[in-house]
């Protein structure tokens, strides 16, 4: 597992490890003026086929920044429980790649 405090770490550590993560779990609302969407598409450009999570307390911020309707983004409302967090991991990892043809 690797952190970020924010959207502009997330990109140089993706950098220093080549892109070689599995799933990307991303905050919504994040410090330094990036969101969590913004970050996702980012690395996506690079790797079409990341696995991503977003959350977020705020559910009107998602809709009105597109994340509710990207079905390849699991959404994770706050809080959590461990458990649910847990099963969204373990069903994101399992399921299709976004850039599959049937993502």
């Amino acid at each position: 597992m690797v952190e970020a405090e924010n959207g502009p770490a997330a990109l140089a550590l993706w950098t220093q490890h080549d892109g070689e993560f599995d799933l990307i779990f991303a905050d919504m609302v994040m410090p330094e003026g990036m969101t969590g969407l913004e970050l996702i598409q980012q690395l996506r450009q690079s790797r079409p086929s990341l696995k991503a999570i977003i959350s977020s307390g705020y559910s009107d911020e998602l809709v009105r920044q597109g994340a509710a309707r990207d079905e390849t983004i699991t959404y994770l409302p706050k809080p959590c429980p461990p458990p649910a967090l847990i099963a969204a991991i373990r069903e994101c990892l399992e399921g299709p790649s976004p850039d599959s043809p049937s993502a």
